[in-house]
């Protein structure tokens, strides 16, 4: 008989791919829009709109993205924008170990801080101008995390809402699309699922090269089942 001390020790599935990307990309997200609110909160709103402070927020941000473990390497060419209602990011790229593997011309975000008073993150318009997407990021291992281990709390983001989302020249590389690069023009919406707690989004794609085609694109995220993305892709060819 094996020595019980020599069987393998089952090991709890590892955390799909996308809810790794979600966990992070909210945990830096959050840590930007606990900066903004702190700034605002402590009356310090106004040192946003000099010059010196827009370089230091500009620093703070890619710093809070560069020395997490996210493995991502953020650079931001100017900040600027009516702060703290508005911010807008040039020259943005984000690079992993392989180089870049997005960047955009020009980021844009509008949110309303009094939204907070109800519990709430509304982000009014948010819209990306010559965004590109070369190919999918390449994240360091992370053996440790398991579902067991710590699961996606959907709490936080059940208070974001984004009323409105642009995409305006999107470039999606063939290393993405698995075939020919495409170039895209876009507008959805984000925040809590109809009849439920949660995340959903509905965004609609229409290719601006080569043949037209339309894409919407409806994902969903429940409170209840975390761990299951509902997905629903809808694609329809224009005429020649």
């Amino acid at each position: 008989m094996a020595d019980p001390a020599d069987r393998p020790v089952p090991t709890a599935p590892r955390r799909p791919q996308w809810r790794r990307w979600l966990i992070r990309a909210t945990m830096a997200l959050g840590l930007v829009v606990l900066l903004a609110i702190g700034t605002t909160a402590a009356g310090l709103w106004w040192i946003l709109r000099t010059d010196d402070g827009r370089v230091w927020l500009r620093v703070t941000v890619e710093d809070l993205v560069n020395t997490s473990d996210v493995g991502l390497t953020l650079r931001l060419g100017a900040l600027a924008g009516d702060l703290p209602g508005t911010m807008v990011l040039r020259d943005v790229t984000l690079a992993d170990a392989d180089g870049a593997w997005l960047g955009a011309e020009r980021l844009a975000l509008s949110w309303d801080p009094w939204a907070l008073l109800d519990g709430h993150l509304r982000v009014t318009a948010l819209s990306a101008r010559a965004l590109w997407i070369e190919r999918a990021p390449v994240l360091p291992s992370a053996p440790s995390e398991t579902d067991t281990a710590t699961g996606l709390d959907l709490a936080p983001l059940a208070l974001l809402r984004v009323d409105r989302l642009t995409l305006e020249g999107t470039y999606l590389g063939a290393g993405l699309t698995g075939g020919a690069p495409m170039l895209l023009d876009g507008d959805g919406r984000l925040g809590p699922p109809e009849g439920g707690a949660g995340l959903a989004a509905q965004v609609a794609l229409r290719r601006i090269d080569g043949r037209p085609t339309d894409v919407t694109v409806r994902a969903r995220l429940d409170e209840d089942t975390p761990e299951h993305l509902t997905l629903d892709l809808t694609a329809r060819d224009g005429p020649d």
